[in-house]
């Protein structure tokens, strides 16, 4: 009788084990894949500019060809995206027989935090085809990888962006794998692509924020009614804007920060450039836009906000990579290399993501509604601008080492204005 009692408690305590047993092997003390602080971003430019001229010009039938490098920016730019939701880091490695989705998942749990992924897959026509894994040290056949990503579809069919990444699965019509490299062929017709866009603008922006944008625009009508056509600094009509948000019962602030930036940089947007991205069905262009000025300039106006909207749709380090991807394209040109251009660049880019931060927002929104000048959110270029670039005139060395220092020491001023110093984090 005790043999068997003995035997019972040894079962027991090896069911017990088991759970314990699993969780020590799926989960590790080191992520197997990590980002490195902004990855890539300058690197990217070049990539980031082929794509927008791509994306101008493509026909609704057509392929889209991605290296690895280029999937794992993407990858990372959604890691950030999600990063409220789901902490993690990814990479792809891509081969024509058997690729690789890593993926470390921070669970932030002690001593063992870290949920290592690896799923092996290849393509045939369109589906991808899964071929086994790893979980932790635990290594998985086919089919348990199968069930895996099963077990996660009620989940993902929950996401409000399920359901458009359906709709753009249905017409990719075949994907090709080769050596780090993938392309994707499809076809979409015009109801669709406009239908797409119109998810893609809630997906970056917000539902919200969309729904928000026609009222700060008809205030800006209707608070400047006489002024329409003119010139005026983007200070006082920020000024007005935020005093409005502050007024409103209930609002999202995060929400009303992202719409205020839209209003404001459609009265800067460039039409032709505008009709290009085809965003009219869901964003219309001011009939009279003002000239919005910082410093009496209007380039300095539109580099602010053109950078502040593209961190909403991407984030700062890319807004500031495009900025200075142009500048030294401008740098040969008829316009010159600008230091100006990218002290409007980092200002742009830092005010935006200290918009959109939950925790600094409400605090910005109240400061910029009670600032004074238009110093008070950005810097003064002169004599900065000028000290700049007679430096990097006169180096000698690693120019990129140069242009390092002097976007340091622009993020030192831009950081340095009056709306950052009860706003920003401890």
């Amino acid at each position: 009788m005790k043999k068997f009692l003995l035997v019972l408690l040894f079962i027991f305590l090896l069911l017990l084990s088991l759970p314990i047993v699993g969780w020590w092997m799926s989960l590790q003390a080191q992520p197997s894949v990590s980002f490195a602080a902004d990855d890539g971003a300058a690197q990217e430019l070049g990539r980031i500019h082929q794509f927008i001229q791509q994306s101008e010009t493509t026909p609704t039938h057509k392929r889209v060809e991605f290296s690895g490098q280029d999937l794992n920016q993407l990858i990372r730019h959604s890691s950030q995206q999600f990063k409220k939701h789901l902490d993690f880091a990814g990479h792809v490695n891509l081969q024509p027989e058997r690729s690789e989705l890593l993926l470390s998942i921070n669970t932030h749990l002690p001593l063992r935090p870290y949920l290592n992924l690896r799923i092996d897959f290849t393509t045939y026509g369109k589906n991808l085809v899964l071929l086994g894994g790893q979980i932790g040290s635990i290594n998985l056949p086919q089919q348990s990888v199968e069930l895996l990503v099963n077990m996660t579809m009620p989940y993902a069919q929950q996401h409000p962006q399920y359901n458009s990444g359906t709709q753009l699965w249905q017409t990719i019509e075949a994907i090709t794998l080769s050596e780090n490299h993938i392309a994707i062929d499809f076809n979409i017709d015009e109801r669709m692509q406009a239908q797409l866009q119109h998810q893609q603008l809630e997906l970056f922006i917000g539902k919200t924020a969309l729904e928000r944008l026609p009222f700060y625009q008809q205030a800006i009508e209707q608070q400047f009614a006489n002024r329409l056509g003119q010139r005026i600094k983007l200070y006082e009509v920020m000024h007005a804007l935020f005093n409005l948000a502050l007024s409103q019962p209930q609002a999202d602030i995060v929400a009303d920060n992202k719409a205020i930036l839209l209003a404001l940089f459609l009265h800067t947007a460039d039409r032709e450039d505008f009709e290009m991205l085809n965003l009219q069905q869901h964003v219309q262009l001011p009939q009279q836009p003002i000239e919005l000025t910082i410093e009496r300039r209007k380039d300095l106006a539109t580099h602010f906000l053109s950078t502040a909207v593209i961190t909403l749709f991407a984030n700062s380090s890319i807004a500031d990579a495009i900025g200075l991807y142009k500048e030294l394209q401008d740098q040969d040109g008829y316009s010159g290399f600008s230091v100006s251009d990218l002290i409007a660049d980092r200002a742009g880019s830092l005010f935006a993501s200290q918009l959109i931060n939950p925790d600094l927002a409400p605090q910005l929104q109240k400061n910029i509604a009670l600032s004074q000048q238009e110093h008070d959110f950005f810097p003064i270029t002169y004599p900065l601008a000028s000290q700049l670039e007679q430096q990097l005139h006169n180096s000698a060395g690693n120019q990129q080492a140069m242009l390092e220092q002097i976007e340091q020491q622009i993020d030192q001023r831009a950081r340095a204005v009056a709306v950052y110093q009860t706003a920003q984090q401890p």
